[in-house]
């Protein structure tokens, strides 16, 4: 869809929370006792204006808009089920005046859109919309208002449905925060940019959560209607990154780690995110829309009572695993760069600092669960020339050097910026999920000189070792080293949770 044409579009969500400056509206009428009344009413007001509006000059049909993520309560930051209620009845009743044609295809090059906001006070709903619409002259564009409409409901008239809370209608006005913010900041597009849908994290760990995937199904709700983003499925995504597994390596010039992922989706946004425990009540959710290119268009951030949520979905799996967190623990610290002895804390990987290293998989970096029996492929990428050591800390608690390995001997400098998989297709073995299932860990070394070899022993399978230290040991063991040698380290982790369903 045209820029241009999206502009309109979301200038109404502006307008709505502003209260509609500049709107001209007919005093609500008496006698209204239903939702179907109250629609009817301000479809009159709006057909009314629009015939006496420039648009209605052609006499053609216009094609509208409609999308019901764009009524809201702005006082409450919600998108109630109402908004699905009054869509549906609006739907109707516009489509019943024979002036205007309807659509919910985002990708409609529509000429008008309607949206607006509702509101409970003093014992009465409070409805407002707008029509707005665009005119083009070349690469610009005037959004102006067309027409709008007012009315109130009595509260004894009010569907208790209508105001269900629930975590879904703050998460879909988030995002509609969200997108209302990032509209003026996107490059010019004939059709909807990609994006891709990044798992959300707890504050900044590395932990599977379940409370990520719940809330990232509601994130790619909003995107599938929206006119301004078309998101990329997550099934989609993992298999255009697996397409880097075949063939050349590929260079992938990118300066966050998240513009890595989206880039090899074929995206060139993402939207990635994080969730805090800010009191014992309530959950903050925080969202950004980046560029792959590592520009942030956009953030915001929700509140969710705790009252609204299973408790189970707060719970972090990992955390009952002693073995697990003690090698998580161990490996993490120089990781996130909170290591006091690292060798540069500005270069302890980061996605700022001068010196990194990432490690991903088809399915990304963050909550990463793979399930028995489905193959798991790992992505490497510097930013400089490096020395690579890729080790695997088992759900079995061993810890395996999976690279260098027969296929990749040491001693070989990865180029900057290129994406290594693991395995790669000129392998003759994959790596695929067994028993026993549980929690792993992938920890990559990136250095620009070679590591020592670790204590090991060959366990006859494509040159992968079996390290005879610990985690503790082995990261203890290569920073000291590093510190000694003058030698630069990056690091990354991932955790991987593996389970039969």
């Amino acid at each position: 869809m045209n820029k241009l044409k999206v502009l309109f579009m979301i200038a109404v969500l502006f307008l709505s929370i502003a209260g509609g400056a500049g709107a001209e509206f007919v005093l609500p009428g008496f006698g209204i006792s239903s939702l179907e009344e109250l629609v009817e009413s301000i479809s009159e007001q709006i057909a009314e204006k629009y015939k006496q509006s420039e648009w209605a000059k052609d006499g053609k049909k216009p094609y509208v808009f409609l999308n019901k993520n764009y009524f809201a309560d702005p006082h409450t930051g919600n998108i109630y089920p109402f908004s699905s209620f009054l869509a549906v009845e609006l739907k109707k009743s516009l489509m019943d005046k024979n002036i205007f044609n309807i659509t919910d295809d985002p990708a409609s090059n529509a000429d008008l859109v309607i949206g607006g906001d509702y509101y409970r006070e003093n014992k009465k709903l409070v409805v407002a919309l707008w029509l707005n619409g665009i005119k083009i002259d070349k690469d610009t564009g005037v959004v102006s208002q067309v027409a709008g409409g007012r009315e109130e409901l009595k509260a004894k008239y009010l569907d208790s449905r209508w105001f269900e809370e629930s975590v879904s209608n703050r998460m879909l006005f988030l995002m509609r925060k969200l997108e209302a913010k990032s509209e003026d900041k996107l490059a010019f597009q004939e059709s909807r940019p990609n994006v891709q849908v990044q798992k959300f994290t707890y504050q900044k760990s590395r932990l599977y959560s379940p409370f990520s995937d719940y809330i990232g199904q509601f994130v790619f709700s909003f995107l599938t209607e929206s006119n301004l983003l078309m998101p990329i499925t997550e099934l989609d995504a993992a298999s255009r990154i697996n397409k880097y597994k075949a063939g050349t390596r590929s260079i992938i010039p990118t300066k966050t780690k998240g513009g890595t992922i989206a880039k090899m989706s074929g995206a060139s946004h993402y939207i990635t995110g994080s969730y805090w425990k800010v009191t014992g009540d309530e959950i903050e959710v925080q969202v950004a829309l980046v560029t792959k290119a590592g520009e942030v268009l956009a953030s915001d951030s929700a509140l969710i009572p705790i009252s609204m949520l299973n408790p189970e979905l707060l719970k972090l799996p990992q955390q009952n695993d002693a073995g697990f967190m003690k090698d998580y623990n161990s490996f993490v610290a120089n990781a996130d760069g909170s290591n006091p002895n690292a060798v540069n804390k500005k270069e302890v990987l980061n996605d700022t600092g001068q010196y990194n290293v990432e490690v991903f998989t088809q399915k990304g970096k963050s909550n990463i669960k793979f399930l028995l029996g489905e193959t798991v492929t790992f992505y490497i990428k510097t930013n400089q020339a490096s020395y690579i050591r890729i080790f695997n800390r088992t759900s079995a608690g061993q810890i395996l050097q999976i690279f260098p390995n027969s296929f990749a001997p040491g001693g070989v400098k990865v180029e900057a910026n290129m994406v290594v998989p693991i395995p790669e297709a000129s392998y003759d073995f994959e790596f695929t999920v067994g028993e026993p299932v549980g929690n792993e860990l992938i920890k990559v070394f990136a250095s620009n000189e070679p590591l020592p070899e670790l204590p090991s022993q060959d366990l006859q399978y494509h040159g992968i070792r079996l390290i005879n230290l610990t985690a503790e040991e082995i990261q203890q063991k290569y920073t000291e080293y590093a510190l000694s040698k003058g030698i630069k380290l990056a690091q990354d982790l991932i955790a991987v949770t593996t389970a039969h369903e």
